[in-house]
C-alpha cells in the first residue's frame, strides 16, 4: 500500500518526489574548481564519468581524449574530472586551471580533495559516496587511487562500474563497456 502511494505521489508530483529521493548521488553538491558549486542532481538524464586525476601526472594527451569523448557523446554522457591527491597536500588549483583550460572544452572540474577513505573527514564528499556502500549501494571502496581511476554512475544514480588505471579512454575493453550503457 505505501510503495503504491508513493509511487502515485511521484506520478502526480515528479519534481516533489525527485526532491525527496535526493540522498543518493543526486543529492550532493560539490565545489568545482572555479570557486562555484556542481549539483550532480544536473547529471540525472545522462551518465556520468567521473575522473580522478593527480595533476602531477596529469597527461594533456589523455585529458584531451577524456574531453573528446564527452564531446562526442554529450547528449547522453557528462564527465567530471576530480582533482585528488592519497593524503598530504592537495594538488594545486593553478596547475590544473591551466591543464584544463587548454586541453577541455566541455567537461566539468571539482575543487581537489583527497581520495581514500582513510582521510576520515578530509576525503572529497563524491569521493566518500563513491568509496561507502552504505552510500552507492553497490561498492565498497578502500582502494580508491587518486590517478587514473574512473567512476560511471547511470543515468538512474546508480554507481555500476569503475576503473582503475585506466589512461586510454579508446582502450576496447572501457569503449564495449561504455556502449552498453549508451
Amino acid at each position: 500500500m505505501c510503495c503504491l502511494l508513493c509511487w502515485l505521489l511521484s506520478i502526480a508530483l515528479p519534481g516533489e518526489a525527485f526532491a525527496q529521493n535526493q540522498s543518493g548521488v543526486y543529492g550532493l553538491t560539490i565545489d568545482s574548481l572555479s570557486r562555484g558549486k556542481i549539483r550532480m542532481s544536473n547529471f540525472a538524464s545522462k551518465i556520468t564519468l567521473i575522473w580522478l586525476v593527480d595533476s602531477a601526472n596529469l597527461k594533456p594527451a589523455v585529458l584531451a581524449q577524456f574531453d573528446s569523448l564527452c564531446v562526442a557523446n554529450q547528449q547522453k554522457v557528462v564527465g567530471l574530472i576530480v582533482p585528488c591527491a592519497d593524503g598530504g597536500t592537495l594538488p594545486t588549483d593553478g596547475k590544473i586551471a591551466k591543464l584544463i583550460r587548454d586541453h577541455t572544452t566541455i567537461v566539468r572540474v571539482a575543487a581537489p580533495g583527497f581520495a581514500k577513505k582513510a582521510n576520515g573527514q578530509k576525503q572529497h564528499k563524491l569521493l566518500k559516496w563513491l568509496s561507502h556502500k552504505d552510500d552507492n549501494r553497490h561498492f565498497d571502496f578502500d582502494f580508491i587511487r587518486s590517478t587514473n581511476h574512473v567512476f560511471v554512475i547511470n543515468t538512474k544514480g546508480d554507481l555500476v562500474g569503475h576503473y582503475v588505471s585506466l589512461t586510454n579512454f579508446s582502450n576496447p575493453l572501457f569503449t564495449r563497456v561504455f556502449a552498453k550503457l549508451n
